[in-house]
């Protein structure tokens, strides 16, 4: 019965490792931790064709480079750069928008499957979310959850006609959110493969405890198989003894 059980703690043990091997390599791929950024470049406005390969949370940034910044040999701080001379302004693109609401009231603002015809949700984004990548630079404006990986048609128009201005943005997969993802896998895996370690270790020791307890339990028994026998030559002697001092 404790073989079977000791047998049947041993695999237990090594399934635990190698699930905490799986569990760490499985976030290190949903969370891109060993992978390039994806990045989808957008020009707006107009109907832009992107391809997700990973579901999650992803980030609307609008772009900027030093080149923007430092123009003519001057220098611009990051106030001074948000002016209109240097960037369009969103509210005449957005008007009226709402930051607890999906931005879905404006036609001239959609992400959509192009599969299924899905309207995503497209959110204000609230946190400080900026990105730097080579020299290039941008300021997180909205954010969405793609669930199904796929093509998306994202598509913005001006409210005003008869503008020709085109402004590049960046839509980039939120890296804060995949760091916490591969933090939590890396505690479970680290959890799985402790638990392994420790049952295997216990398993070891009270077999080594067992096979110790045997060992002096058949030393135990072969002592007393002679003891019988001690006594015996004993009490011949102390007999042969008497005997002689008899004579």
């Amino acid at each position: 019965m404790k073989k079977t059980t000791y047998i049947f703690g041993y695999i237990l043990g090594v399934f635990l490792i190698m699930l905490s091997l799986v569990t760490f390599c499985y976030g290190c791929y949903t969370s891109n931790i060993l992978g390039d950024t994806p990045m989808n470049r957008i020009t707006v406005p107009g109907e832009n064709l992107i391809a997700f390969d990973q579901p999650g949370k992803y980030v609307i940034y609008q772009d900027y480079t030093y080149d923007d910044i430092y123009s003519d040999d001057e220098y611009y701080d990051d106030d001074s750069y948000y002016d209109d001379d240097f960037t369009f302004n969103f509210d005449d693109l957005f008007p009226n928008e709402d930051d607890d609401n999906p931005v879905l009231s404006n036609l001239n603002f959609s992400l959509i499957n192009k599969e299924t015809n899905e309207k995503i949700l497209i959110y204000n984004c609230k946190a400080d979310n900026d990105y730097n990548i080579d020299y290039e630079n941008g300021e997180a404006i909205f954010e969405f959850y793609i669930k199904d990986p796929g093509a998306y048609i994202f598509s913005m128009t001006s409210n005003d006609e008869s503008t020709t201005d085109k402004y590049t943005m960046t839509i980039l997969k939120n890296e804060d959110n995949e760091s916490g993802n591969f933090l939590l896998f890396s505690a479970a895996s680290l959890a799985l493969l402790v638990l392994g370690v420790l049952l295997i270790t216990c398993i070891s020791v009270n077999l080594f405890n067992d096979k110790h307890n045997a060992k002096i339990s058949s030393s135990n028994n072969i002592d007393n198989i002679n003891d019988p026998y001690d006594r015996f030559s004993h009490e011949l002697i102390s007999y042969n003894d008497d005997d002689n001092t008899f004579n």
